[in-house]
């Protein structure tokens, strides 16, 4: 499977970089329309395009700030810029079952990186790769993601400081300061890892602050509603804006209007709706991709293909191959 093949980021992720980038630089919205990401699109998305991040590291790069963006991703990030993905991180019951939601929510923010636990006699691994071997990641990536760990490990346990031990980066990463901003012993290997080591005695430490997190706005209650409502009658022929806006007791327009406040539109969240379904049963179940393009609300199998593809560079059946965990 060639490199190129994957295709998409998870917008979480692009929002954290645009909130970033925009408070140390002026020149933000310049720097993201110039890759070709609008910065009041990112809002209303699920995924964006592999190429216009290539593009955007480009575009930091020629302005030096490429190498600053691990730091500057460090000193804003909160666990709320990852909605649904964040909200399972704080709500962890312990350190333990925050780490294996950890893990798992980095795969799904970008397909190209993984991340695995491993537990040693002392402390727990959790380790950074490159999904596909064939795919060099830029290393502020790999350090970007290590430094936002560390910073909502100790955002969801400041107790324990996270539980955290130890930090281990490779050499050619050439980030002297490093010290600083993990604020904890960094170690330097010659094998290219980018680890972090928890302390295996603190892994059943409780989460305090997961039954009291992320009260939610009337709005956001009503968008997740509606949310709802498209996943749970994808396989209805009935499925349409109007039959939602009914579900929701109001006019077409005046839906229409809700979404827009927001920049998003049902056609938006009705393919986002139906990929993430489309993603659940292709990696947790053996369903058949014919059956699967039904389920999610496709006329024919064949346009659930080209969707899908668009969308994630590669087929149904690649996507299962590399990613299924059944």
């Amino acid at each position: 499977m060639s490199s190129s093949e994957i295709r998409v980021v998870h917008a979480s992720w692009v929002k954290l970089l645009y909130v970033s980038i925009d408070k140390y630089e002026e020149n933000a919205n310049a720097i993201f329309n110039q890759s070709g990401i609008s910065p009041e699109s990112i809002h209303g998305a699920y995924y964006v395009n592999k190429s216009k991040i290539n593009t955007l590291y480009k575009a930091l790069e020629q302005r030096k700030l490429l190498k600053k963006l691990p730091e500057m991703i460090a000193n804003v990030v909160q666990v709320h810029f990852f909605g649904a993905i964040g909200k399972a991180m704080f709500n962890a019951g312990d350190l333990e079952n925050y780490l294996k939601v950890t893990a798992y929510s980095i795969s799904r923010i970008s397909p190209l990186v993984t991340a695995t636990l491993h537990p040693v006699s002392t402390y727990m691994r959790l380790s950074l790769h490159n999904t596909v071997k064939n795919c060099p990641l830029d290393k502020s990536t790999f350090e970007s993601i290590l430094l936002t760990v560390y910073k909502l490990s100790k955002q969801v346990f400041p107790s324990i400081n996270g539980g955290i031990t130890s930090i281990d980066i490779p050499g050619y990463s050439d980030r002297i300061d490093f010290t600083s901003l993990f604020r904890c012993d960094v170690k330097v290997n010659d094998d290219g890892k980018y680890d972090i080591h928890f302390d295996r005695n603190k892994l059943n430490a409780e989460n305090l602050f997961a039954a009291s997190y992320g009260s939610l706005s009337k709005t956001e209650h009503k968008i997740i509603q509606i949310r709802k409502s498209i996943h749970e009658n994808l396989s209805n022929p009935n499925l349409s804006l109007n039959y939602i806006a009914n579900l929701a007791g109001v006019s077409t327009k005046t839906l229409q209007r809700k979404l827009s406040k927001h920049n998003l539109t049902y056609r938006a969240l009705l393919m986002e709706e139906q990929m993430k379904k489309a993603e659940k049963l292709l990696t947790s179940t053996s369903l058949p991709i014919k059956h699967i393009s039904y389920e999610i609300g496709y006329a024919t199998p064949a346009s659930f293909c080209k969707s899908f593809k668009n969308l994630f560079g590669l087929t149904p059946s690649e996507f299962r191959k590399q990613f299924c965990v059944y």
